[in-house]
């Protein structure tokens, strides 16, 4: 799925597009239509957990903490 809206502008009023990449999975990626700059690469924490029940909960729990760590390698 593509979303679109805008992020801001220019100081010559060109108006900044944000794309939000995302799909079925969980996996999201907003990118700036200033010079293709990523603004945030996301992973939920799994994919379809409500509707698989052998997965764990993601739900977090009042007074409960969560730490988590997401590594992404980028070729070129």
């Amino acid at each position: 799925m593509i979303s679109q809206s805008t992020f801001g502008k220019m100081p010559d009023g060109t108006a900044v597009k944000q794309f939000c990449l995302s799909n079925h999975q969980g996996v999201s990626v907003e990118i700036l239509s200033l010079g293709g700059v990523i603004v945030c690469f996301e992973t939920q924490f799994y994919p379809d957990t409500p509707n698989q029940r052998h997965f764990p909960s993601a739900t977090l729990e009042a007074g409960k903490e969560l730490y988590s760590v997401t590594e992404y390698e980028v070729l070129f």
